[in-house]
């Protein structure tokens, strides 16, 4: 028996070594043979495991709220500048991006809901509905994006022109949801509450210049919203 073994441990031993060189071309074949699946969502920062300890779960959520927010702000991002491009070829890849938030989205609020009934604390209750803003703030640049696509198409295939001041009110727009994010993600992972007013301040100014945006496009007879 213990002849057995010692020839069992030198024979893994000796393969093992021989085959050492060859390890990244094994991993290369492996990768031909079985490719990857791609995710069509990212490693969550949420589990349910968390739940026991709401504090912990509040500061993963956290994380995960600012998480969907960079994806949005990219998202949006991508969207505009493919509109001032007239480029339609980004459309599908903004899409699934666009179902890749929706999911997280999805989460996030199933997660909130399940939190709520763990806290203690009325701080942590208004944190709770700190989060819930922001997530309706960064869920709306989502649905900006969404929207910016279905322009671009407007603007490819009827054709459409445009002047200088709707390029420079969307590129105004676009900087204000930017800074708002900013201002979000400093309040969530950072809790930087006194910039909340800021927040609000931002929201005003977006409003309006949605509704001034709108108002310019209609006047050109370019698309409607």
């Amino acid at each position: 028996a213990t002849q057995i073994a010692m020839f069992h441990t030198f024979f893994n031993v000796l393969f093992t070594l021989l085959f050492c060189p060859f390890i990244n071309i094994f991993v290369k074949l492996a990768k031909l043979i079985i490719p990857d699946k791609k995710e069509d969502i990212q490693e969550s920062y949420i589990d349910d495991r968390f739940l026991t300890t709401p504090a912990v779960a509040v500061m993963q959520v956290s994380k995960e709220v600012a998480r969907m927010g960079r994806l949005a702000i990219e998202t949006l991002n991508e969207s505009i500048d493919a509109f001032i491009a007239h480029d339609m070829g980004k459309t599908p890849e903004i899409h699934e991006k666009i179902k890749l938030i929706d999911k997280i989205n999805e989460k996030i609020v199933a997660y909130l809901v399940k939190i709520s009934t763990h806290l203690g604390t009325n701080k942590d209750e208004e944190f709770l509905a700190i989060l819930h803003n922001s997530v309706n703030d960064l869920y709306r640049s989502v649905e900006i994006a969404d929207n910016m696509t279905k322009y671009t198409r407007h603007l490819v295939e009827d054709p459409l022109k445009f002047s200088d001041k709707v390029f420079e009110e969307i590129n105004l727009f676009r900087n204000k949801l930017n800074e708002q994010f900013e201002y979000i993600q400093k309040i969530l992972l950072d809790k930087e509450y006194d910039l909340l007013s800021q927040v609000d301040s931002l929201e005003d100014e977006i409003d309006k210049l949605r509704s001034k945006m709108i108002v310019s496009v209609h006047d050109e007879l370019v698309f409607e919203v």
